[in-house]
């Protein structure tokens, strides 16, 4: 099974409840789950560290501390302060509770067979060589039983779909921080993403299920860049799990078991079918993008005869009816309109649902008004009093009215499909955009040729413009005819077609395409459209940024990671299995190895994952046949991949010999769903970042993700301490924390009285300086601890470390807890809570700080890293560097006009908007500190409009290359002075 007690432990608890005939407690409600969240308790213990580099470190931590603490001293909500152990029970270090010692608690007891089972597991697979199919089956089984923190990149794209069932793509990172408002005491910072989806796998078809939880947290962990065999890559926690197939099923797997040539598995189509869309209302989706942009927006109604009469009396219709049911004459009567009149009005408000047919007693007919109706009463209200009647010569009359009054009503309006939308001197557009293959075009050669623009014009006004590109005529006419299906009024010139008015520039905004080569998206219309208007887009862009190499591959050339997932994505909802994707300089290759509707290729089985099976899925079966005639026939599938037709082939000769193979059919099964296996080409070591981020899927607990997508598996934390839990307990959440404290403290005092300098302490880990002792000399005091402590606890080595610096709170400001950098026996630089791991500051200053760093901790090069900050001082005083390594990338998490206190992201943020760019919680702002006169806020400018010349080099110096340097150096005596000026340099290492 792929549902671990570590990712659903109160799936668990309660399975496990139902097989014991244990009361399951009630799921908390709002206001108790609220109270739960204010309440407080002292968490782990932290001794501070002592500031400088120090030598020979050796870093122990427990296994599972707070895991073995609860099955050790029998925490569980049943034995808490129980009557039989009041004297003496498991007492608790520093407070009033203790623990029964005579029954077994519920909670405790499931961690303890839990621990136990994997304990058993791991043991077995040290006695098993790394790789074999023994050791991939069992090391898939403890995981099953691991508390992990599966973690992911932040700016990893995830395949999500929002309460409206629109497929997209984002960014992990800016999806979660969008939700996050809690924080638990392990740190874990969550939300509830209400309404929306994640693409997981079910089986082996993939599906979308709701998501539950979207999670952050402080990297904790190394982070690796898995590569596979078809270009697709994913970067994740060394913790993380993804999967492979073991014995016909799916199971999870560590990044930090794998290497190259192992196998893992990846989405190779979609068979769900996503709700299709054909046709767009303007008017919903205008309410959901910037409100700069919509805000001289009018709504152009058509009118036949005396409209605004008819509506002012349907009015007077609804108002008599919403007070009470009415006959026609008692409604005549309070509306002032004739019999006559009334009886027509109400013949068209029933057939439009908007009042409904009584019958009286005495038959005669009685109306009242609907739901609908009282929803129709405001669309008319707004109407009647904001509507203007403007006379075109050339056309009849039409209202004017105002789109952001008709904001939240226009849906209750009668028929919106002949109004228009459009700025007050400008084109308007149909207001219902059917989905039809002309647009699906237009937005295909748009992704591919095009790119859209807002600027100041010489009036001092906003101008927008959309241009797309190309060298053949045909294509142009195409483009050019596909835009004025669209009501767009292009223009035609040699190589390009303009569109020169806002609602093109809006529609490409709504539609989410992007503006330049790097933002290009595919359009999450495409995704809900059907086949064949899937196909006008995909050959539209063929036409822009494709061609076929020697009939035997299509290439898609973009430089996009969300158009290369796009893509890949609406490839496999076409179906589409053989598909590449490789890297080449500044752009992405999206390699097809199969034919599109529009363009053929040879036959290109075998030479890509979906089409073939690695052969260790049979080799254990050809030993189990054992003759020569199997291996003459199949051998080479012990070492090679092989073809589903030979599998086939296979197969049946096995099962001749052997009688049917359940466990065979089962790989055939994983061969017509929706997954493949993957070869994982390379594994390799990349920097961490400061949080990492999770989803939890209902169901499930997997979701896809990466370049090219990949299947992940979900994330868990802390139970007890968990608000909405129905086992919450704070007096056992407390009790866990304190016994840690209790340990870990007197892990500290012995290590100190056996001659170790404990120079670090964080909740369950101990940085130990060893002096003059040795690596034998931690590994027997280890032992000797073990010997001592209670129950299933147990401390590990987790590594041995050349060198290390530790910065304390006091030296540097900051409100990180934890700030070292450890240089470990391969050259691994492992780094907590400094700027090299922040988004929030410039890649000069966390560059400057990484090299500082290595300086130090490889070379002793005290000297060599003053004299290279001092380099980079005078690079960037002659402005020797790159505007992109300036940029400094902050979050906005809520509206704009929420901000009191007005940071520099802020007014960046406000600036975009006054030039027309969308900006709104969520968006990552890239801006740049520039001369001139005010406040570091106020001079605050996006990158789009900031050239090298007009940055505020002072700012640079003193405000990032500085701090981010002196957070290390001035643990070791130097100052700012030593940095600007070359003297007074007294101080070495000590």
């Amino acid at each position: 099974s792929r549902m671990t007690y570590s990712q659903l432990v109160e799936w668990y608890y309660t399975k496990k409840a139902k097989e014991t005939n244990r009361i399951i407690p009630n799921q908390p409600k709002f206001d108790e789950i609220q109270r739960r969240r204010r309440l407080t308790y002292v968490g782990g213990y932290v001794k501070e560290p002592e500031a400088g580099i120090h030598e020979n470190l050796a870093v122990i931590d427990f296994a599972s501390l707070y895991p073995t603490i609860i099955a050790t001293y029998n925490i569980s909500t049943e034995t808490l302060n129980c009557q039989c152990c009041k004297d003496d029970g498991y007492r608790v270090p520093g407070l009033l509770y203790w623990f029964c010692k005579k029954k077994q608690g519920f909670e405790s007891e499931i961690i303890k067979e839990l621990l136990f089972r994997r304990w058993k597991l791991k043991k077995k697979l040290k006695e098993l060589p790394k790789g074999s199919h023994e050791y991939v089956v069992l090391n898939a089984k403890q995981l099953a039983l691991k508390t992990v923190a599966n973690s992911l990149h932040p700016d990893e794209l995830v395949v999500l779909m929002d309460p409206n069932e629109r497929v997209k793509l984002m960014k992990i990172g800016e999806f979660v921080d969008k939700f996050v408002k809690y924080k638990n005491k392990n740190g874990y910072e969550y939300g509830i993403p209400h309404g929306f989806k994640a693409l997981c796998f079910d089986g082996f078809n993939l599906c979308f299920r709701k998501i539950n939880r979207c999670i952050r947290h402080k990297c904790s962990s190394r982070m690796y860049k898995l590569v596979l065999a078809s270009g697709r890559s994913v970067r994740v926690t060394e913790d993380h799990s993804v999967f492979t197939f073991v014995d016909g099923n799916i199971v999870p797997v560590a990044v930090s078991e794998l290497k190259a040539g192992d196998y893992i598995v990846v989405p190779k189509k979609l068979s769900y079918n996503v709700k299709t869309i054909k046709s767009i209302n303007l008017l919903e989706e205008l309410e959901r993008i910037d409100k700069e942009l919509i805000k001289d927006l009018l709504v152009e109604i058509p009118c036949k005869g005396k409209y605004r009469l008819v509506l002012l009396n349907r009015l007077r219709i609804l108002e008599a009816l919403r007070k009470s049911d009415m006959f026609i004459k008692d409604i005549s009567r309070a509306s002032g309109l004739s019999v006559s009149a009334v009886s027509k009005h109400l013949k068209r408000l029933e057939k439009l649902k908007y009042v409904k047919l009584l019958r009286h007693t005495n038959g005669r007919k009685i109306y009242s008004i609907t739901e609908s109706g009282i929803k129709h009463m405001l669309f008319l209200k707004v109407f009647l009093k904001f509507a203007h009647y403007h006379f075109n010569p050339n056309k009849r009359g039409v209202y004017l009215i105002p789109f952001e009054k008709l904001k939240g009503v226009h849906k209750y309006a009668e028929n919106v499909s002949s109004w228009k939308v459009g700025p007050i001197n400008g084109v308007r557009i149909p207001v219902v955009l059917k989905v039809t293959p002309q647009l699906m075009r237009f937005l295909g050669y748009y992704v591919s040729e095009g790119h859209s623009r807002m600027f100041k014009n010489r009036n001092g006004g906003m101008s927008y413009d959309i241009t797309l590109f190309n060298n053949r005529r045909k294509i142009l006419e195409d483009m050019f005819e596909c835009a004025r299906s669209l009501s767009l009024n292009p223009v035609m010139k040699n190589r390009y077609v303009k569109i020169s008015n806002k609602m093109a520039y809006i529609l490409i905004e709504i539609l989410k395409c992007g503006k330049n080569s790097y933002e290009k998206k595919v359009p999450w219309i495409v995704f809900s459209s059907p086949n064949e208007l899937k196909n006008e887009f995909l050959k539209a862009y063929f036409l822009g940024d494709g061609h076929v190499l020697k009939e035997r591959i299509i290439f898609f050339t973009t430089a996009s990671k969300f158009l290369v997932n796009g893509l890949t994505l609406l490839l496999q909802q076409m179906g589409i299995k053989g598909i590449r994707i490789s890297k080449e300089k500044n752009y992405y290759r999206i390699k097809v190895l199969e034919s599109l509707p529009f363009v053929k290729v040879k036959n290109a089985e075998r030479r890509v994952t979906p089409f073939v099976i690695p052969g260790f899925l049979i080799k254990n079966f050809l030993k189990d046949l054992g003759n020569r005639e199997a291996y003459r026939k199949f051998g080479y599938a012990k070492r090679y991949c092989v073809s589903w037709r030979k599998f086939r082939e296979f197969v049946n000769y096995y099962e001749s010999l052997r009688g049917y193979s359940p466990e065979l059919r089962k790989i055939f099964a994983l061969n017509h769903g929706d997954l493949a296996l993957d070869k994982i080409k390379e594994k390799k070591l990349i920097d961490s970042v400061d949080y990492v981020y999770d989803l939890s899927v209902e169901g499930t607990e997997n979701f896809v993700g990466g370049l090219g997508l990949v299947c992940l598996h979900n994330s868990s934390y802390g139970y007890y301490a968990f608000p909405a839990s129905k086992w919450y307990s704070k007096e056992c959440a407390e009790s866990t924390a304190a016994w840690g404290r209790y340990w870990i403290k007197k892990i500290e005092s012995e290590a100190e009285e056996n001659g170790f300098k404990v120079i670090y302490i964080d909740t369950d880990s101990c940085f130990i300086k060893l002096g003059n002792k040795t690596k034998e000399d931690i590994l027997k005091f280890l032992e000797e601890t073990n010997k001592k402590l209670p129950g299933i606890m147990r401390i590990d080595l987790e590594d041995f470390y050349v060198r290390g610096i530790f910065i304390p709170r006091g030296i540097a400001p900051g409100t990180a807890k934890k700030r070292y950098a450890l240089l470990d026996e391969k050259g691994y630089l492992k780094i907590r809570g400094l700027e090299k791991v922040r988004r929030d500051w410039s890649e000069l200053a966390k560059r400057t700080q990484e090299k500082v760093l290595r300086l130090i901790l490889e070379k002793k090069d005290l000297k060599g890293a003053i004299s290279y900050v001092r380099e980079v001082i005078q690079k960037l005083k002659k402005l020797d560097v790159n505007l992109r390594d300036l940029v400094i990338y902050e979050q906005i998490t809520k509206p704009l006009e929420e901000y009191k206190q007005i940071s520099p992201h802020v007014i960046a943020a406000r600036k975009l908007l006054n030039y027309g760019i969308p900006v709104g919680p969520g968006s990552v702002i890239g801006f740049v500190i520039t001369k001139g006169s005010g406040s570091i806020s106020q001079r605050a400018e996006p990158v789009e409009f900031v050239d090298l010349k007009s940055v505020d080099v002072d700012y640079y110096i003193t405000n990032q290359v500085l701090p981010a340097a002196l957070r290390v150096l001035r643990v070791l005596g130097v100052d700012e002075k030593q940095l600007l000026t070359p003297s007074g340099l007294d101080r070495f290492f000590t």
